[in-house]
């Protein structure tokens, strides 16, 4: 392709990210809830039925484009699950009537008729909020917001950070929703797993969590220690959210509140910046545990820092220089790999085993807002046009191959319109 998109290519972006979106629109009546609901399913032909929370807070971003009132809609059926104190899930089963699958479910609470997880998944719904409420200008929504976002950010605070470092930790992989990247092996205790042996570790931690977990129970996980992971891209999203919070909560005119979710994002990017920060490597680590173990496998987790707003030039110039721009890491034809090159887990082509080598849409929109909001527009505009490469050749798909943008996974896949959200 040229190396600049074609005016009726960004057309054909837009209008099939509509018709996506659109395309994958559940509404209905939730009989436990007693509540409608209307929301985006991830795919309707991928096994992805049900509202993810991050897939939700990104598709309201997309929709925010076109149709600001359905992005509302998206946003009010993910809170619609909130509990009182201010936790979400990372799934929400809308509609679903008794299913054994959903009953045996591992990643609920017991109960003979789950409606939702018990974990969390990356904690962008601030930033969805803001993007809604700046387009939409409807204050009914933004005081409705600014609730359901502080209460969420709070709930994080005062339960995800055992050791009050100000960085939150998660205790699966999957609430990271990089499933099986490679950086988590070490904290699984595997070594070169199968894709048969993973899933079983993954598996097995889930009733760790059920069970001796005493029915996801986070006093009683983080005090056995099974998997607790302050993961890089978690916490970056974690402190952006809370920047987003902030200028929610001065958007309707709360300075104290304001003040107070910025202050929290500041120690959490300071956090980040000297506990997870490598000199040596010139790169960022998940920490493991208790003893807070670095997870050295070079991930695209470890450049998430570049969406920082307090991060230093000399951090971002080492970032985009010695890794991001690397051949032999993350520069490929198609960047961004969710695994550098040179890792022995490196696989371009996985597809069912996630996470481990191909590009992902989304992770490339938040890398390419972060190096614009730092001064490197040429190569954010590379990425991007790169990204629509990708799904003018192969569609709206999950994830895609690095080397030759051939699309992989679930088909008409919500997030990856967010590639217009980038041109």
């Amino acid at each position: 392709m040229s190396s600049t998109l074609r005016s009726a290519d960004v057309t054909a972006l837009r209008e099939g990210a509509a018709e996506v979106l659109l395309g994958n629109l559940k509404e209905g009546w939730d009989a436990k809830y007693q509540t409608d609901y209307a929301y985006t399913c991830p795919s309707r032909t991928g096994g992805y039925p049900w509202q993810w929370f991050w897939d939700s807070c990104f598709h309201a971003i997309v929709l925010s484009s076109f149709d600001v009132k359905l992005a509302q809609r998206e946003l009010r059926t993910l809170w619609k699950s909130q509990h009182p104190d201010g936790f979400i899930p990372h799934v929400v089963h809308w509609g679903a009537r008794f299913n054994l699958n959903l009953a045996l479910s591992m990643q609920s609470k017991l109960s003979w008729r789950p409606k939702s997880t018990a974990l969390i998944q990356p904690p962008v719904l601030a930033q969805a909020a803001l993007a809604v409420a700046e387009r939409s200008q409807d204050e009914a929504f933004l005081a409705e917001a600014v609730d359901r976002v502080r209460r969420y950010y709070l709930w994080l605070h005062d339960h995800r950070d055992p050791d009050a470092d100000s960085l939150i930790s998660v205790i699966t992989p999957y609430e990271t929703g990089m499933d099986h990247l490679p950086a988590y092996d070490e904290a699984l205790g595997a070594r070169n797993p199968s894709r048969l042996g993973l899933q079983a570790r993954d598996r097995l931690l889930d009733l760790h969590n059920l069970v001796l977990g005493r029915n996801y129970n986070l006093d009683a996980i983080f005090r056995r220690d099974r998997f607790n992971v302050e993961d890089v891209l978690v916490n970056c999203l974690y402190a952006q959210g809370l920047r987003a919070a902030s200028k929610l909560c001065a958007m309707a005119g709360d300075e104290p509140r304001a003040d107070s979710m910025g202050r929290m994002a500041q120690r959490t990017e300071e956090a980040i910046l000297s506990k997870l920060y490598d000199e040596s490597r010139g790169t960022f680590w998940g920490l493991s545990g208790k003893r807070e173990q670095p997870l050295k496998t070079l991930t695209v987790s470890s450049l998430m820092p570049v969406v920082l707003e307090s991060i230093s030039p000399a951090l971002v110039e080492e970032l985009v220089q010695r890794h991001m721009l690397n051949e032999d890491e993350f520069w490929l034809p198609f960047p961004l790999p969710s695994v550098a090159k040179r890792e022995p887990s490196f696989r371009p082509s996985a597809r069912f085993l996630i996470w481990r080598g191909p590009s992902w849409i989304n992770v490339n929109w938040f890398i390419v807002g972060g190096l614009r909001r730092h001064g490197y527009a040429e190569v954010a505009d590379t990425i991007a046009r790169r990204s629509a490469e990708m799904v003018l050749k192969s569609g709206f798909r999950e994830f895609y191959n690095p080397f030759t943008g051939e699309g992989y996974g679930a088909r008409e896949f919500g997030w990856s319109t967010l590639v217009v959200e980038m041109l």
